[in-house]
């Protein structure tokens, strides 16, 4: 038995109302509205920008890929999915995060009315000078191998046609 079919039965006004609710919505959503403040769509979904080309990393350990392919190592696979693009962006910026430095122009601006502590976690620089001692530790932790060199390299890509294309391999970490 369905879910309405469940509600017609028990109670017939509750029936109506949710029907025309669902119409209603149906009815806005492909018009292109929005009914606040039941429904704002935009609110947990936005349009992604498409990218002339995308970058990703590989990381080798051992002349062969750090590759943990199923579902239930995800957690093993997501500290270098996220911490690689995190330690350039941090070089890139002085040992600064995009949001740290979003977060310290602001006060800048705003600098009579917000004390800035320096030392404070939020501010303070990353250390980007042990990154490659943790990784190639982590690695090791992970595969329960040694991890004798870690390489780490930017792939770019882009999309023909639906088709994914090669445009470069660039080495970009390495403690060889």
């Amino acid at each position: 038995m369905t879910f309405l079919k469940t509600v017609y039965n028990k109670d017939k006004k509750m029936f109506v109302i949710l029907f025309a609710f669902i119409v209603f919505s149906l009815i806005t959503t492909i018009s292109g509205k929005e009914i606040p403040p039941f429904f704002v769509w935009k609110m947990f979904s936005y349009p992604e920008d498409l990218k002339p080309e995308n970058e990703f990393y590989i990381l080798e350990y051992n002349n062969k890929p750090y590759n943990y392919p199923y579902v239930w190592d995800h957690h093993r696979r997501i500290m270098f999915v996220y911490s690689i693009p995190f330690y350039f962006e941090c070089l890139k910026n002085n040992g600064y995060e995009e949001t740290q430095i979003k977060i310290l122009n602001f006060l800048k601006l705003h600098n009579k009315h917000f004390h800035i502590n320096q030392d404070n976690i939020i501010f303070r620089k990353k250390n980007t000078s042990e990154y490659t001692k943790w990784l190639k530790r982590y690695t090791e932790n992970i595969t329960g191998e040694k991890a004798d060199t870690i390489v780490v390299y930017k792939i770019t890509v882009d999309y023909l046609k639906g088709k994914q294309r090669f445009l470069k391999k660039e080495l970009v970490l390495s403690d060889k």
